[in-house]
């Protein structure tokens, strides 16, 4: 029987687009949002990856998940 890396959930990896950064969606979320935007962007294609290539997850537990990732100092008050 042959051996082989053991069955998992989701991805481990995913490949990204070399023009990532020519799209007009992403370019429109710099604009608006500037690197913090395409980092929570990024966050949220890891969150979803990890699960596969779904995940349904409430909106105040992904927002407490992106900031786990890349800290509250980036979080305004309002």
């Amino acid at each position: 029987m042959g051996r082989g890396a053991p069955n998992k959930k989701g991805l481990t990896y995913f490949p990204k687009m070399i023009d990532f950064y020519e799209d007009d969606k992403i370019f429109d979320l710099l604009d608006r949002y500037g690197p913090l935007g395409v980092t929570v962007y990024d966050c949220i294609l890891c969150i979803v990856y990890k699960h596969g290539y779904y995940a349904e997850i409430p909106l105040d537990k992904l927002s407490k998940m992106i900031i786990k990732m890349i800290g509250n100092k980036w979080v305004k008050s309002q």
